[in-house]
C-alpha cells in the first residue's frame, strides 16, 4: 500500500512477545489512519480480550443489540486487556508540511470513556521508517520495560535503570538508540492526568494515556528505521507541498506562530473573551500582557525547534534565570500560559515557564493539572477545603509558589497532591456537593483554555466531543474564530457571529466530520494546517495513497469515525445527559467582552441530535450506522426483527 508501511507491531507485554502483522487495506480505506484507524483496531483487539474475534461491524452490532447492557465490558482503563494503540496516518513520513503527527488511543482512566491524544515531533516519521504504521500494546509487564524497534529487530528490555526518571532525562539517556517517547513519574504512579512525552517539546497530552502506559509498566518506546516513505504519486506530492508552503508563507496565523508560538493567541483571546480567568469566573483581567506571547519571547527566548518537515518552528526554546526561578527548555504553549496564568490569577511569567517545565518532566497534562489547581484555589476561597486538608498550605489565588509546590506533589503523588492527581471530578467527589459547580469539564475531561461564551459553536463542540471538552477534534474553533475557510463545504465562507445560534449546528457536525480525518486520521496539525482547505486534504491523501477519494467520501469517513467512537462511549455509559456544558460555562460573566452572555446550546443540541442522527438516549441510530458502513444491512435487519419478536 502506498503511503503506508503496510504493517502493525503487536506487543503482548504479559507474555513478552511481539509480532509483525499486515495492515488490512479494507480497514485503511474505511478509517484512513490515526485515531480513526485506532478506534477500529481498538474494537478488534478489545474483542480479542473477550475471547472473541469479531469484525468492527460485528462489534458494533453487539453493542447496538444491547448484549452488554446487563454485563458490560469490564475491561477498565488499567486492565491488562485494555489495548493502547499508537497510530500514524498516511502522510506521516512525507515531506508535506504540518502533516507528521501521530495519535494514541485507549479507554481513558481519567474519563472512563474514549481517550485519545496526538502530537507532532520526530517519533512518528521514525516509526514509519522502521516499517510500521502503528503499535498495539496489550497485556502488562511484571517489571518495567522499554520497547526497542529497529526495522524487524524488536526487543523488550528492562527499564529498571530509567524507571523513576523524568521524561526529559529518559529521552536524553535513550536517544542514542533512536527517537524516543516516554512517560515520567506521573505515568509510573498512574496519575490519570499523565501524558506521554514524544520529545522534549512534544507531548501526547490529554486523557491520561501516560497512565495507561504506566499501568502496563512500559516506560519508553524507541524507534529507529531505514525504510523510505513511498507515496503513490511522488511528483503530485511535490506539487502539493509547494502549494501548501505557499499558503503557509502568506498566512497571518503562521507568522504569529513563528514569532510567538501558540501563545500569540493570548492578546486576541483577551479581547474576544476567549481566555478563562479565575477558574472561568471572569472575562477581564488587567495583567494579560504579563503572560502573553511577547512576555516569554522577548524576555526568555534562546532558540527554536520544529517538527519533522515543518517550516513553522513554533516550538520556541527559552531560558529563565531569576532569583526565584530557573529553567531551560520548552516555551509554554497558550494553554499553559492561560491555565497557570490567568485561570489561577498568576501574572509571573517565570513561574509559568517553570510550571510548564515541571509538567513536561513529570509527564503531566498541563490543562488538567492547571485546571485542578485553579479548582483547588476556588474551593479554598469558598471554604470547601481548608489548611487541615492541605497539610497547612494556604492555597490562595495567584500564589505562584503554591502552584509550583502542587505540581511537585501531583507529579510525585505526595501530600495534598494525591487528592488532585486524578483530576477535577475525583477531587470534588468527597467535598460539599456545591463544589461540583466549580468544575469546568465535559464527560470528565477538563476544558481547554477557550471560553465558549464568546463562541457558541465551540460550546456545542465541547458538549458533543467524543473525548470530552476538546478544541482539537474538529475544525470548529478555528472556523468560528475566522482563522480557516473550507469553501467546498461552506465553512468560513460567511462570518460566524460568536454569540449566535445561526449556522452553528451545521458547522459543528461538518467540522467534526472533516476534523476527524484532517486532524485525527490523516494526521495534519490543526495549527500549521490552518491555511489548508478540503481540496488540500483530499489531494494530499490521494497523492499519498493512490486512492481516489472525493471530498464527500472523506466527509463520510469522518462521520463513520465519529459514530464509531460514539458507539464505544455508549458502551461505556455515555447518554444524552452527558452531552452538556458545566454550570460555569452556562453562567453569564459580569465583566469582559462577553459580559451578560451565557452559552445557549439547548436548542442547538436538539437540532444537532437530529442532524447527527442520535436517538433520545444519545445512541447513534441504527440507520445511521448502516449508512456509515458500521452495520451490515442484512445482519442488522435480521437482528432488529428478532429483537422485535
Amino acid at each position: 500500500m502506498y503511503g503506508y508501511s503496510g504493517y502493525l507491531l503487536e506487543v503482548d507485554l504479559t507474555l513478552g512477545k511481539t509480532r509483525k502483522v499486515s495492515l488490512e487495506e479494507e480497514l485503511v480505506k474505511k478509517y484512513i489512519g490515526g485515531s480513526g484507524l485506532g478506534a477500529a483496531l481498538y474494537c478488534k483487539y478489545l474483542s480479542h480480550s473477550m475471547e472473541d474475534d469479531y469484525s468492527v461491524n460485528d462489534f458494533v452490532e453487539r453493542v447496538v443489540n444491547n448484549q452488554y447492557v446487563d454485563n458490560p465490558i469490564t475491561v477498565d482503563a488499567f486492565s491488562p486487556n485494555n489495548p493502547l494503540i499508537f497510530m500514524n496516518g498516511p502522510l506521516t513520513g512525507s515531506t508535506l508540511p504540518a502533516s507528521n503527527r501521530m495519535t494514541v488511543c485507549s479507554r481513558s482512566p481519567h474519563t472512563n470513556i474514549w481517550g485519545e491524544a496526538n502530537s507532532g515531533g520526530f517519533f512518528a516519521p521514525e516509526l514509519r521508517k522502521a516499517g510500521y504504521d502503528g503499535i498495539i500494546i496489550t497485556g502488562s509487564s511484571s517489571k518495567p520495560v522499554n520497547l526497542y524497534i529497529e526495522n524487524d529487530n524488536i526487543e523488550l528490555i528492562s527499564a529498571e535503570d530509567v524507571w523513576g526518571m523524568d521524561t526529559i532525562a529518559t529521552i536524553e539517556k535513550l536517544s542514542d538508540h533512536g527517537k524516543v517517547m516516554a512517560i515520567g513519574p506521573a505515568g509510573e504512579k498512574m496519575s490519570t492526568m499523565a501524558c506521554i512525552a514524544v520529545s522534549t517539546h512534544n507531548f501526547l497530552g490529554r486523557a491520561g494515556m501516560g497512565a495507561v502506559m504506566g499501568s502496563k509498566k512500559l516506560k519508553a518506546i524507541v524507534a529507529k528505521g531505514s525504510n523510505k516513505y513511498q507515496p503513490a504519486f511522488p511528483e503530485k506530492m511535490k506539487e502539493i507541498k509547494s502549494r501548501l508552503l505557499g499558503k503557509m508563507n502568506s498566512h497571518l496565523t503562521i507568522e504569529a506562530l513563528k514569532g510567538l508560538g501558540t501563545n500569540a493567541g493570548m492578546d486576541m483571546g483577551s479581547l474576544s473573551g476567549d481566555v478563562p480567568t479565575k477558574n472561568w469566573q471572569h472575562g477581564d483581567w488587567d495583567k494579560y500582557e504579563f503572560i502573553n506571547g511577547a512576555a516569554f519571547i522577548d524576555n526568555f527566548k534562546v532558540g527554536a525547534k520544529t517538527c519533522f518537515s515543518c517550516p513553522v518552528a513554533c516550538k520556541h526554546v527559552i531560558k529563565v534565570d531569576t532569583d526565584t526561578y530557573k529553567m531551560h527548555g520548552a516555551n509554554p504553549e497558550y494553554e499553559t500560559a492561560a491555565v497557570f496564568g490567568s485561570n489561577c490569577l498568576n501574572d509571573n511569567a517565570a513561574s509559568i515557564a517553570v510550571a510548564n517545565d515541571l509538567c513536561n518532566r513529570y509527564g503531566l497534562d498541563v490543562i488538567g493539572t492547571g485546571s485542578v489547581i485553579a479548582l483547588a484555589m476556588d474551593c479554598f476561597e469558598k471554604e470547601y477545603i481548608n489548611t487541615k486538608d492541605t497539610d497547612g498550605m494556604e492555597i490562595a489565588w495567584g500564589d505562584d509558589e503554591v502552584i509550583i509546590e502542587l505540581i511537585h506533589q501531583i507529579g510525585q503523588m505526595k501530600g495534598f497532591g494525591v487528592r488532585l492527581a486524578n483530576g477535577s471530578l475525583e477531587f470534588v467527589k468527597d467535598l460539599d456537593p456545591k463544589a461540583l459547580d466549580l468544575v469546568v469539564a465535559v464527560k470528565g475531561l477538563e476544558a481547554p483554555m477557550h471560553d465558549p461564551r464568546c463562541a457558541w459553536g465551540l460550546g456545542l463542540d465541547y458538549a458533543t466531543s467524543n473525548r470530552g471538552a476538546c478544541h482539537v477534534s474538529s475544525i470548529v474553533m478555528h472556523a468560528e474564530h475566522g482563522a480557516l475557510i473550507y469553501p467546498e463545504i461552506a465553512i468560513g465562507t460567511d462570518i460566524y457571529m460568536g454569540t449566535s445560534q445561526e449556522g452553528k449546528v451545521e458547522l459543528v457536525k461538518k467540522g467534526q466530520d472533516i476534523g476527524g480525518v484532517f486532524g485525527g486520521a490523516a494526521v495534519f496539525c490543526y495549527l500549521g494546517g490552518v491555511p489548508f482547505n478540503g481540496e488540500d486534504l483530499v489531494d494530499s491523501i490521494n497523492a499519498a495513497t493512490g486512492y481516489d477519494f472525493t471530498l464527500d467520501e472523506i466527509m463520510q469517513i469522518g462521520e463513520r469515525i465519529w459514530c464509531l467512537k460514539r458507539t464505544l462511549n455508549n458502551l461505556w455509559g455515555i447518554r444524552q445527559s452527558d452531552d452538556v456544558l458545566p454550570k460555569r460555562l452556562r453562567t453569564a460573566l459580569e465583566d469582559g467582552p462577553t459580559e451578560g452572555i451565557a452559552v445557549e446550546i439547548d436548542d442547538l443540541l436538539k437540532d444537532y441530535y437530529k442532524l447527527r442522527g442520535l436517538d433520545k438516549n444519545g445512541f447513534v441510530k441504527r440507520e445511521v450506522l448502516i449508512r456509515c458502513g458500521l452495520l451490515d444491512t442484512v445482519k442488522s435487519n435480521a437482528a432488529e426483527a428478532a429483537a422485535g419478536q
